[in-house]
């Protein structure tokens, strides 16, 4: 469990009123990584939520000829790994710190049930989810448009 006042401090969170803050909290847990270490790696099956209390964490994508491509740097208040709340379930990137960084996580599972059992948290919860994924994938496009331009 972590505290519900960690919450307050994520966009995602913002309008829940305190006793669905407090539900939230119960499924919570908090990890820290040091510089260099793995988050996750993509394909791998998406079982948690994260979000980013402190330090900077790099998204990066795969290809299959052994490439790979930084996508996005995240800091403090970025919300990482949203696969575990969308089918399949699998992490399309790939998350390693970049610093020393601390992360709440939620088991997405669980998350799902409540979003379930709560329907008016979970559409404003995966509204919100919905929103991140937009932001991210107008800036791979604008990373992509200058990649282009340079090519």
């Amino acid at each position: 469990m972590i505290s519900p006042e960690i919450l307050r401090r994520f966009a995602l969170f913002s309008g829940q009123d305190t006793v669905m803050l407090e539900q939230i909290a119960m499924l919570g847990g908090q990890t820290e990584l040091e510089a260099g270490e793995w988050l996750f790696h993509q394909e791998e099956p998406a079982e948690k939520l994260f979000l980013l209390l402190d330090g900077g964490v790099e998204l990066i994508i795969n290809f299959k000829d052994e490439l790979s491509e930084q996508v996005a740097t995240l800091n403090n208040s970025d919300v990482i790994g949203w696969s575990s709340l969308i089918h399949p379930h699998k992490y399309t990137l790939a998350a390693r710190a970049v610093q020393n960084s601390k992360f709440v996580y939620f088991n997405g599972s669980a998350l799902r049930t409540l979003m379930d059992e709560n329907p008016a948290f979970g559409y404003v919860f995966i509204a919100k989810i919905a929103e991140i994924i937009g932001e991210r994938l107008t800036g791979s496009y604008i990373r992509l448009g200058s990649l282009t331009v340079q090519g």
